[in-house]
C-alpha cells in the first residue's frame, strides 16, 4: 500500500512538471485574431474563450481579475509572442496581457 503511494506521488509530480514546461510552449504556438464567442470563468476567476469555434483556457495569462471578457470584444493572439491584445466592443479600448513565462 505504502509503495502505491509512493508510486502515485511520483507520477502526479512529473505529470504537474510536465504541465507546466509544456503550457507556455502551447500559448506561444496559439494563433487567433477574433470576436469571443463565448466567455466562461473558473471559480478563481480564470477566464476561458471561444474564438472561432476553438477554446482558449488562458489560464497562463496574467490577469487582472477586475477586468471581465465580454461577448463581442476582439482577441488577438499572435504565434510565437507571449502577448495577447483584448480590444473591447464597439470601442478602441485596447488591453494588452503578458503570459507568465517572460521568455
Amino acid at each position: 500500500m505504502y509503495l502505491l503511494v509512493k508510486i502515485s506521488a511520483i507520477f502526479l509530480i512529473i505529470y504537474l512538471i510536465n504541465k507546466a514546461v509544456n503550457r507556455p510552449a502551447t500559448i506561444k504556438g496559439w494563433s487567433f485574431k477574433g470576436p469571443v464567442e463565448n466567455v466562461w470563468y473558473t471559480e478563481k476567476g480564470i477566464p476561458s474563450v471561444l474564438i472561432h469555434g476553438t477554446e482558449y483556457n488562458l489560464d497562463y495569462m496574467i490577469w487582472h481579475f477586475d477586468d471581465i471578457i465580454h461577448v463581442g470584444d476582439t482577441i488577438i493572439k499572435r504565434k510565437g509572442d507571449l502577448r495577447l491584445r483584448l480590444i473591447r466592443r464597439n470601442t478602441k479600448d485596447t488591453v494588452f496581457y503578458n503570459s507568465l513565462d517572460d521568455d
